[in-house]
């Protein structure tokens, strides 16, 4: 006789049995029931055990996976309540409006300061104004902010200077407490102040506008913003004197327009951005007592624009962009005071370089294209150009032109 035992409890159990004597289950006869799997019932004791501990096994490894599940719940109970503070302090109402002047002086030399955390930033000069100048500031301020919160600017004499600085500061606390301020500033000039510029904001944008006031006098300007534009329009003025100018921008444009301008003069001038577009237009017989003019932005185009400038020493110009066009549209058809030349070092990765110069047929000029991806026009159809009798010239134009993708078009005219 075949052994058999209890599929529940593995007792030893006899044929004839119905029941097990020891556990009470019910004994499964295979001739009865031909739809149970002869696998299932020809199983062990042994076997039956290991299949039945399986399920633990599985529900041991499901409880593994807890604290996995409890990690995003933490990151967002931290996550949720920032994203919300932070939506709710970037709502700013209308707060009032601060005023500050500086009567007239016998001082013209003028450090103007600004640090600005939040806002844009306008400066102007208005020859009808009788003091030395004024500030306007437009305030805005999250839901638990008042006017109190604001900062005005403040002055005082260092040196035989006037130093007129504003200073925002950052505080964390105001961002949290929804009590974020920003500080829209309009800065007035009398136009017989000889001003020293150095202006910042982290967000907004700066503008400098000339107005057509002529003979103003400007020393070092560096104009800097995180995110936003910088602008410094002339607008047909005459005689402007400018030290250094630096103007750079994380994310924005930037604008240096003496287009409509004649008889500037500078001592340096770099553009940099990281985002944008830079434009150059220098006017019309502007003065440049530097070595050097940097021109640079990592994405975005540069265009740059002169007629007749004036020099004294050998001038290297370096115009750069990572993706972007370049375009240079010159005049000079007078020749410098003195014997010097011009490089021109104009390179993109990936954007067209444009070279069109109207020149004086006594002065030298020399193209070197080259290009991994695009098309090569200088005059003479070649990658190199060089104007007749150019060694022999007392004052030259070198260009070296480069781009990895994009074309290079370049004519000369006399």
């Amino acid at each position: 006789m075949v052994e058999k035992f209890c599929v529940s409890c593995g007792t030893e159990i006899s044929g004839a049995d119905s029941f097990c004597f020891k556990c009470g289950a019910k004994i499964v006869n295979e001739e009865k029931e031909q739809h149970v799997p002869t696998e299932v019932a020809s199983y062990s004791y042994e076997e039956r055990n290991e299949v039945s501990a399986k399920p633990d096994k599985v529900i041991k490894s499901k409880r593994n996976y807890k604290p996995l599940i409890i990690i995003p719940i933490i990151l967002g109970l931290i996550l949720i309540p920032v994203a919300t503070i932070s939506t709710i302090s970037s709502i700013k109402v209308s707060l009032g409006t601060l005023k500050y002047e500086i009567p007239s002086t016998d001082i013209l030399s003028v450090d103007l300061i600004i640090n600005n955390d939040v806002g844009s930033i306008t400066i102007d000069y208005d020859a009808s104004l009788d003091g030395l100048f004024e500030a306007e500031i437009e305030v805005r301020g999250g839901l638990r902010a008042s006017l109190d919160d604001a900062v005005n600017f403040n002055h005082e004499v260092v040196g035989g200077k006037v130093v007129i600085s504003f200073d925002t500061g950052y505080d964390i606390y105001r961002f949290l407490s929804m009590k974020q301020i920003s500080h829209q500033i309009h800065v007035t000039l009398n136009p017989g102040a000889i001003v020293n510029f150095n202006v910042e904001t982290s967000t907004g944008s700066i503008k400098v506008y000339l107005n057509g006031i002529d003979n103003i006098t400007i020393e070092d300007i560096s104009l800097i913003s995180s995110t936003g534009s910088v602008k410094l329009i002339g607008d047909y003025v005459s005689n402007t004197t400018f030290g250094d100018v630096l103007m750079d921008t994380s994310t924005g444009s930037i604008t240096f327009d003496m287009y409509a301008s004649v008889d500037a003069s500078i001592r340096g001038l770099t553009l940099g951005c990281s985002t944008g577009r830079i434009d150059a237009y220098l006017g019309e017989a502007m003065i440049i007592n530097a070595s050097t003019v940097d021109i640079s932005t990592s994405t975005g185009s540069i265009e740059l624009q002169y007629k007749n400038i004036i020099q004294y020493n050998d001038l290297i110009w370096n115009l750069d962009t990572s993706t972007g066009s370049i375009a240079i549209y010159y005049e000079q058809t007078t020749l410098p005071p003195v014997n010097c030349s011009s490089i021109y070092n104009v390179e993109t990765s990936t954007g067209s370089i444009t070279v069109d110069c109207l020149v004086n047929t006594e002065l030298g000029i020399e193209m070197d294209a080259d290009t991994s991806t695009g098309s090569i026009n200088l005059p003479g159809d070649r990658n190199y150009y060089s104007s007749p009798d150019f060694l022999l010239k007392a004052c030259q134009h070198s260009f070296i032109l480069t781009t990895s993708t994009g074309s290079i078009t370049a004519s000369v005219s006399n």
